[in-house]
């Protein structure tokens, strides 16, 4: 009984994470059976949290979505980078249960290449923010000036303020 609640649990997530995508991107159920081959009665059944794709379905989904495999198995993304990784590596897991050895080889190695890019990304996010964080710091000693005053001189967009205001008040 409590492995039929799990998988229940698991194809209603999946039901409405792909609800969300097909409204984010204004795509109707039509469009995707038809841009991606899949008989529309299976479709229906994903989206009506019957069942659930297999592998190699869901990568194709996420291809054509540009969304991870994690996304279709969680509520709501983890905030911490440790609970987004877990909860990918999750997914992944479950996305290799029935494949190949070799199937999962190139499976895992694109994981772990989006998860670099992922990280590279945040990275440089991160170095980008703390270089605005010590110019703004800067302006603000050299000129004496307001916070606001130094952003405004550094061209910092006005809806990037409340950011590096709170990196500052901390």
């Amino acid at each position: 009984m409590e492995a039929k609640n799990k998988e229940n649990t698991i194809c209603t997530v999946f039901s409405h994470r792909m609800s969300q995508l097909l409204e984010a991107n204004k795509k109707s159920r039509k469009d995707v059976c038809r841009d991606l081959d899949i008989k529309y009665t299976t479709f229906c059944d994903w989206i009506n949290g019957r069942n659930i794709p297999k592998a190699p379905q869901i990568e194709r989904l996420c291809d054509y979505f540009g969304v991870e495999p994690a996304y279709f198995f969680i509520e709501t993304e983890p905030e911490n980078a440790s609970e987004r990784f877990a909860t990918r590596v999750s997914a992944y897991a479950k996305m290799l249960q029935h494949k190949t050895l070799d199937e999962k080889e190139d499976t895992m190695s694109k994981a772990l290449e989006d998860m670099r890019n992922e990280v590279a990304e945040r990275v440089t996010e991160r170095v980008e923010k703390e270089t605005k964080l010590d110019a703004i710091k800067s302006v603000m000693k050299t000129l004496g000036v307001s916070v606001e005053k130094a952003m405004e001189t550094l061209e910092i967009p006005k809806a990037q303020w409340n950011t590096y205001i709170g990196l500052l008040d901390k």
